[in-house]
């Protein structure tokens, strides 16, 4: 009998697997997004972040509509965020060599992208779809924003003349020795994308931000109850403590681009004067973890930069920027180390 009902729940659960891929109901998912239970909300954005039948188009139509809510919009954004990262990638076709004060110089044209018959060496890019570019990255971030196949007006000058073109985009798996973009070139070409194609929410609905500390949820929270709830704020309220836009901080955990988890605020260690002040400790060790990463990310285009740029003047202008960068580095590593050992003396001592 236990045998025989083994098989019906295996078959039960294969023919689960086999309905799982029913279309995605975008205007359910939509509704749910705005659910007032937080499981259901994430539950809708991972839905509709893995749907193969929902493209960053569609998401970016819908995102448009003026009648969300601002969870809606957030969690929109999130969702096309990775549906941005996951999509093939966009590639002009051309090695950089630099820039100048006129725009980034074009090192050379990689045969097979439709730049190669349009720009040559030493062209000078000065703007893609009428936005101005001044250094390489401005020009990779504007390029990464678009679609494989999108046709972009570029302004470039030869020889002190200045033109307009309509160039295609190709694929930036087709590049030689392409290396996928760092997260944080990611994350500012989705930006300018989102910025260009979305815009900001025209709701007027103001969005509880970051500046909320734990310790203010926690007055509130008290004060709602006749001051009767307990400090700290138990595990379990973690949905009460809002970060960034409006997420739940508890949601969090998993962005290690926000989060050092070896530094999380243990909410159930002191009173309530210490835990005050180890929130904003660590409060300041995010930030400079997240500034330190950002130096780092520079640090390293700057580098790249000088390797590949043509003219002396120039490599020099890009390694004397990067050791400035270095420089910074330091100082947020000295900062760095002080506050990590703020923060050991106030768990140690209680002071």
């Amino acid at each position: 009998m236990i045998a025989r009902e083994a098989l019906l729940v295996k078959a039960l659960v294969a023919a689960a697997s086999v309905g799982s891929a029913a279309p995605l109901d975008v205007k359910a998912e939509l509704a749910r997004l705005d659910s007032p239970v937080l499981a259901e909300r994430d539950a809708a954005e991972v839905a509709l972040a893995n749907s193969s039948d929902f493209q960053l188009q569609d998401l970016e139509a819908l995102a448009r509509r003026v009648d969300l809510s601002p969870e809606q919009r957030l969690r929109l954004r999130q969702v096309g965020r990775q549906l941005f990262k996951s999509r093939a990638l966009p590639g002009l076709g051309v090695q950089f060599g630099g820039f100048g004060t006129d725009g980034v110089i074009i090192q050379e044209t990689i045969p097979g992208f439709p730049a190669a018959g349009v720009f040559q060496p030493f062209d000078v890019i000065r703007a893609l779809n009428g936005q101005p570019v001044t250094t390489q990255d401005d020009l990779r971030w504007l390029i990464l924003s678009q679609d494989v196949d999108d046709t972009l007006e570029i302004e470039y000058a030869r020889n002190g003349l200045i033109a307009v073109v309509q160039c295609r985009l190709g694929k930036f798996s087709d590049l030689p020795n392409a290396v996928r973009p760092s997260d944080v070139d990611m994350a500012r070409a989705f930006a300018l994308r989102w910025e260009r194609r979305v815009g900001p929410s025209t709701s007027g609905e103001l969005i509880i931000g970051s500046d909320i500390s734990v310790d203010q949820w926690a007055q509130a929270a008290g004060a709602r109850a006749g001051g009767a709830r307990p400090w700290p704020l138990p595990r379990e309220s973690g949905s009460r403590i809002v970060g960034f836009g409006g997420q739940p901080r508890t949601s969090l955990v998993s962005h290690q681009a926000f989060v050092e988890p070896a530094l999380l605020l243990d909410e159930t260690f002191g009173s309530r004067e210490i835990n005050s002040t180890v929130a904003d400790v660590v409060e300041r060790i995010r930030t400079l973890t997240r500034q330190r990463a950002l130096l780092d990310e520079r640090a390293q285009t700057l580098e790249r930069h000088a390797d590949t740029a043509g003219n002396p003047d120039q490599r020099d202008q890009f390694r004397s920027m990067r050791d400035g960068t270095l420089r910074e580095i330091i100082e947020v590593d000295v900062q760095l180390e002080a506050m990590r050992e703020v923060l050991r003396q106030l768990r140690e001592t209680g002071r």
